[in-house]
Order: structure tokens, then C-alpha cells, then sequence
């Protein structure tokens, strides 16, 4: 038996919050040092700088499987416009 939510729940965005960042802060791949999230009625924004193009996509991938994320806003920058195609393919 598949458990479901009532069909009006909708997740605190404290706990939305919470996951996205431990989510971005646990994985090896990003440094999310000087990235900051913000969330309003399940709307993640993402402001700061990484990297890379590879870390932008990355941190926005991560942030969309979260439960409760119900859009991203990805305002990161990334430092280094150019990225080797090894990067670019694990990423798929």
C-alpha cells in the first residue's frame, strides 16, 4: 500500500529548507560555501557563486529532488565559463 498525503498538504518551508541545505552541504561533487537559499511557499531561490557551470546545474539538480521543492529560482553564478565536457557528460 502506497502512503499519500492529503491532497492540501503542503510541506513547511523550514523543513524544505532544511533538507535542501543538508542535501547541497553533504554532497561531494559542490561547494555551496558561498550559496544561500531562500524558500517562500515552497519556491527555493538560490543566490551566491560556485565554481563552475557543472556546480550551477548540479546544485539546482540536487535542490529539485527534495520533497516539497515546488520550483527553483537559480540566481548562482559561477566563477569559471568554461567547462570541460567530462564534467558536462557525468552530469546527464
Amino acid at each position: 500500500m502506497v502512503s499519500r498525503m492529503p491532497k492540501n498538504y503542503r510541506r513547511p518551508d523550514e523543513h524544505v529548507l532544511d533538507n535542501v541545505c543538508e542535501r547541497l552541504a553533504m554532497h561531494p561533487g559542490v561547494d555551496v560555501f558561498d550559496v544561500t537559499v531562500h524558500i517562500e511557499a515552497g519556491v527555493i531561490r538560490l543566490v551566491g557563486t560556485v565554481k563552475d557551470r557543472y556546480e550551477r546545474r548540479l546544485v539546482e539538480k540536487i535542490t529539485e529532488g527534495v520533497w516539497g521543492v515546488r520550483d527553483i529560482e537559480n540566481g548562482v553564478r559561477f566563477r569559471d565559463p568554461t567547462v570541460s565536457p567530462e564534467r558536462t557528460l557525468s552530469l546527464r
